[in-house]
């Protein structure tokens, strides 16, 4: 991570392309703008069946032609994040979409396969429990399943494995192929054994470093959590616990009106602004301490100090 505090300056032609059309070179890079912004840029290419491209890219000695191989790869995450905002459209109307308590299935011959988890990581925030997305991929069908509280669905997969073609992954999120014909039983089987998932509370749901009133907070809270990335299991990204002082103004985010932005009037700063996804602001409480965690966000060339809030506390 040192090496990566200058923006990039000292690596090879490609990398700084790729640190360029992500909008993080010349800074300091971060934990998160590597998971974040640089390797959905990667993701994308082998989602799309290009991964050759971004290991060329990678690779690229000569400025001009890794400049033009970067921009590549910015098409296809561009083309990724359609894709998976089509299949969000597609799902929205719940008419494929299959519900037990502990798992939400969704099936569509319209997804592309190689969005599959991404859609299903989604679809967990959106129903908050394990999701499971099943697609069309030529000569069968191809499945994906992500965990939303550290559910273990590799040993869901793992109880059924007769379905399967093949399948792999780990606790959290797993894939499988599975032949056309054994998809409406398959569905039926699984959402009826998901009541075997046991659900671990999400500890950034529960724990906080300190409470902080909206009047208090600086820019400096925003410098703090680089300084112990990077963070995952075993190091939870700290969060704080936020108590309003003044009004609580939440308003619709994106198209669909499914997210929230916040604004409090305890907050003079321009540049600290919060935002609640999959909570649509009839449905955010304005008179309660909210837990955030936070995170900058980078986006067309400007700086945000972003509080991504997680969970409502009682007073």
């Amino acid at each position: 991570m040192n090496r990566l505090k200058n923006g990039g300056n000292h690596f090879p032609a490609g990398v700084k392309e790729v640190f360029k059309v992500c909008g993080v070179f010349g800074k300091t890079v971060t934990a998160e703008d590597l998971s974040f912004s640089v390797g959905p840029l990667i993701n994308a290419a082998g989602r799309l069946g290009k991964s050759s491209l971004a290991a060329e890219t990678f690779l690229e000695a000569d400025p001009l032609k890794a400049a033009e191989k970067a921009a590549q790869l910015k098409k296809l995450n561009e083309q990724r994040r359609t894709l998976s905002r089509e299949a969000l459209d597609l799902l929205s109307e719940e008419k494929n979409i299959f519900l037990s308590e502990k798992l939400v299935v969704a099936y569509d011959e319209k997804i592309h396969r190689g969005i599959s988890g991404l859609v299903a990581g989604k679809l967990a925030e959106k129903y908050k429990k394990a999701a499971l997305v099943l697609v069309h991929d030529g000569e069968c069908l191809r499945g994906s399943i992500r965990s939303y509280d550290n559910e273990d669905v590799f040993s869901l997969l793992k109880d059924h494995e007769d379905f399967f073609i093949q399948y792999g992954g780990h606790r959290q999120a797993a894939g499988f192929s599975l032949a056309y014909e054994k998809r409406e039983e398959f569905i039926q089987t699984i959402l009826q054994a998901s009541s075997q998932l046991v659900c671990e509370v999400n500890s950034d749901d529960k724990n906080y470093l300190m409470e902080i009133q909206d009047f208090e907070l600086q820019r400096q809270i925003w410098e703090e959590p680089q300084i112990f990335e990077p963070y995952g299991k075993g190091n939870p990204y700290p969060a704080l616990l936020l108590k309003p002082t003044q009004e609580v103004i939440p308003e619709p985010l994106g198209k669909t009106g499914e997210h929230s932005k916040i604004r409090f009037s305890g907050i003079n700063d321009p540049l600290i602004e919060a935002v609640w996804f999959f909570r649509k602001p009839e449905e955010v409480p304005t008179e309660k301490k909210l837990l955030f965690q936070p995170q900058k966000n980078y986006f067309g060339g400007s700086l945000k100090f972003q509080m991504k809030i997680l969970s409502s506390h009682e007073e």
